[in-house]
């Protein structure tokens, strides 16, 4: 079976599935997206000479087709951007972009979330979970409460695609530009419901660190090590913490320490590796971090490639690569959310260059395999966070792998995988 047959027999295996009740539990930051094409920006028919610093950046970032998060201390940045240009408002947060994921599916996730606003709720898909004094409420039956909490501007540009001043970006992305810290959400009902056993967990997504302010990052750290155990108390396997946008390394390892014990998976994108690690992501440097830091998992997703290094079994592991990269790909085909119904026309496989292994010495196993990348996608916005939705839907459904496993048996070697691809690639060069 090619890598394409193994994604269309993912298809068929998520396709009418009924999932348990369980959710992924996402405590995270959350925000309102006010999403623009920055090719747009130059159509503003104002610019205020207080945008000059962040047009400039943007240019820079897009120039070098560079995504991530950056935080700008220009006030008026939203208002300007909601009165000027073109733009849509979108639901935000690691969290957010996960539970929107699998709510797709009919998959259940529950969101820490504070604003419950009309203007929030409009943007929020039905089936999404959230807690209320009375237990676990679906999105569509809130009533709206408060006011608008925290926007968070995303300027996206495509791949060959003329931005600002002509620059044409050489990849696809999107840059998330914050004004101020976010924190953490702090949702009373959502660790109530937790902490009192209510509610049975399959999986916890928490993130935001980065969005934390210095004076509050300890406490902080004691409140999410406190809600890690009580998710674990739910049933949890698994605690994924997924990373962003990081100002300094040190700030990473000083996460990753705290949260050590508290957290057994982390997730980063390829240039969030290199920039914290210093060093280019390989099956080397991935297992020594894993061990470095206690983890059981460390997974790094890239353009065209996704692996892992994991103390379990690495066929469930790669079964849930797969399933994180089916979930991207739809979401960039799409431009959000959505089930997949099909391996995407123009998706590009590219062989990884980190091979699939067994668990060496240092207990850890690789598992990697190619993404389903697009050249133009309708979005990049998300799609880290959704990628992680799908690898914890899979690691925590023990037997989502058997259609899978069953046809491939338990792992593939690496010269088995290349030489596999090798012709798939060869197939695909000749139609």
């Amino acid at each position: 079976m090619d890598i394409c047959a193994e994604y269309a027999a993912l298809i068929d295996a998520i396709t009418g599935r009924r999932w348990p009740d369980p959710v992924m539990a996402c405590a995270t930051s959350a925000c309102l997206d006010v999403v623009v094409d920055l090719a747009d920006i130059s159509r503003a028919p104002e610019i205020p000479p207080e945008a000059a610093p962040l047009i400039a950046l943007l240019r820079d970032r897009a120039m070098r087709g560079v995504g991530g998060e950056i935080v700008h201390d220009w006030q008026g940045a939203v208002d300007w951007v909601r009165t000027q240009l073109p733009h849509d408002l979108a639901w935000g947060g690691t969290g957010p972009h996960a539970a929107m994921a699998l709510a797709a599916l009919g998959a259940r996730a529950l969101v820490a979330l504070n604003d419950r606003s009309a203007t929030t709720l409009s943007v929020i898909p039905d089936g999404v979970l959230m807690a209320c004094p009375s237990g676990l409420v679906a999105r569509q039956d809130m009533q709206p409460e408060g006011g608008l909490r925290n926007s968070v501007l995303i300027f996206e540009y495509t791949k060959d695609v003329p931005v600002l001043d002509g620059v044409i970006p050489p990849r696809s992305s999107r840059v998330i530009v914050r004004i101020g810290d976010l924190g953490i959400e702090r949702d009373s009902s959502f660790h109530d419901l937790i902490a009192t056993g209510r509610v049975q967990v399959a999986a916890g997504l928490l993130g935001g660190f980065q969005c934390v302010a210095q004076a509050e990052l300890e406490q902080e750290f004691d409140r999410l090590r406190e809600l890690s155990g009580r998710m674990r108390a739910c049933g949890a396997a698994v605690i994924h913490l997924e990373l962003a946008g990081y100002r300094r390394p040190e700030q990473v390892a000083h996460v990753l320490s705290s949260m050590r014990d508290a957290i057994t998976s982390v997730g980063m994108s390829e240039s969030e590796f290199r920039f914290f690690f210093d060093c280019a992501p390989s099956a080397a440097p991935m297992r020594r971090i894993a061990a470095d830091f206690g983890l059981r998992r460390l997974c790094v997703h890239a353009d065209r490639w996704t692996a892992s290094v994991t103390q379990d079994d690495p066929a469930a592991e790669r079964n849930a690569l797969m399933l994180g990269s089916l979930l991207a790909a739809t979401r960039a085909e799409r431009g959000r959310a959505g089930l997949p119904r099909q391996v995407p026309d123009k998706a590009v496989l590219t062989p990884p260059d980190i091979g699939n292994s067994h668990a060496d010495d240092s207990g850890y196993a690789v598992a990697a395999v190619p993404t389903l990348y697009l050249n133009q996608p309708r979005t990049t916005l998300g799609m880290g966070d959704t990628f992680a939705a799908g690898c914890l839907l899979a690691l925590s459904e023990a037997d989502l792998s058997g259609p899978l496993a069953g046809q491939r048996g338990k792992e593939m070697d690496a010269v088995g995988q290349a030489s596999e691809f090798g012709r798939h690639l060869q197939r695909r060069k000749t139609r």
